[in-house]
């Protein structure tokens, strides 16, 4: 079975994770970074496994994508054909990149 919350991390790298995301996350907002391009470094140099660390770094992505993109949808601001090409895309790079990278 997988363990969808593995504890790798102590409470003293929780701790700074959690207030580095949330300092970066202002200043990134402030300028219009992504986020991600910064946390991902920042578990990185905490001794993260590159691997755990881009896994991790997808799934926070994925959630607060979500949440902040719920609002637009319920009010009609998002336009579905525009996602559904881009998510074909999508598809078809990661298709692409699976069938190079075996």
């Amino acid at each position: 079975m997988i363990d969808l919350f593995p504890l790798d991390a102590s409470l003293g790298q929780l701790i700074i994770l959690g207030i580095s995301t949330f300092a970066l996350g202002i200043f990134a907002g402030m300028v219009g970074l992504a986020l991600g391009a910064i946390r991902y470094p920042v578990l990185l140099l905490m001794g993260f496994n590159p691997f755990v660390a881009a896994g991790t770094n997808l799934g926070v992505s994925i959630l607060s994508g979500t949440a902040a993109s719920w609002p637009h949808w319920r009010e009609g601001r998002v336009i579905g054909r525009v996602v559904l090409v881009n998510r074909a895309a999508d598809n078809y790079r990661i298709v692409v990149r699976w069938i190079v990278c075996r």
